[in-house]
């Protein structure tokens, strides 16, 4: 299925689950903006029109591509424990689509200047709250081992040269 019609599945899919879950009052037309991606074959949206002040992130995770069981399990590990991670309102493993609640574009790169005194400690507190996360409802983290920091350090030179840029090292 090619990206265009991937983005028309989803749209309506979303329009089901935001009716499912109640996001919005009738069937209304829904469309979806593009949001930045990341080093994947995932492709991002967030929801417009605003429905009571609020967008949402419509996620496509082509499934042959992106197995997306395991970012849901830790999304909800992660949020049962106190980390201010995104929602996730709705996943479709066999499409591959999910609709989560959209954390906003405030990026802290911006802020550090006037708040990096709030920040750190902000983050240090999140990553001792993921430390004392455990439990994930169906999904083991992989042992990280040099392998794993192999294939870690291979997605700069993959995606942002090679992908992004169109170079090849």
């Amino acid at each position: 299925m090619n990206s265009d019609r991937r983005k028309a599945a989803l749209t309506e899919w979303v329009g089901q689950q935001m009716q499912y879950h109640q996001l919005c009052q009738a069937k209304q037309d829904i469309e979806l903006e593009v949001v930045s991606g990341d080093a994947s074959f995932r492709r991002y949206f967030r929801t417009q029109p605003a429905f009571d002040g609020n967008t949402w992130i419509a996620v496509d995770a082509p499934p042959e591509k992106e197995d997306s069981r395991p970012f849901v399990a830790i999304a909800q590990a992660w949020l049962g424990c106190g980390v201010h991670v995104p929602d996730v309102l709705a996943a479709d493993f066999e499409q591959g689509f999910m609709l989560l609640s959209d954390l906003g574009d405030a990026l802290y790169l911006p802020q550090l200047a006037n708040g990096a005194d709030t920040l750190y400690p902000r983050a240090l507190a999140a990553l001792v709250k993921i430390q004392r996360c455990h439990e994930m409802a169906g999904y083991e983290l992989p042992h990280y081992d040099q392998q794993k920091l192999q294939d870690e350090m291979q997605l700069c030179p993959q995606w942002f040269f090679g992908q992004l840029l169109g170079l090849s090292l």
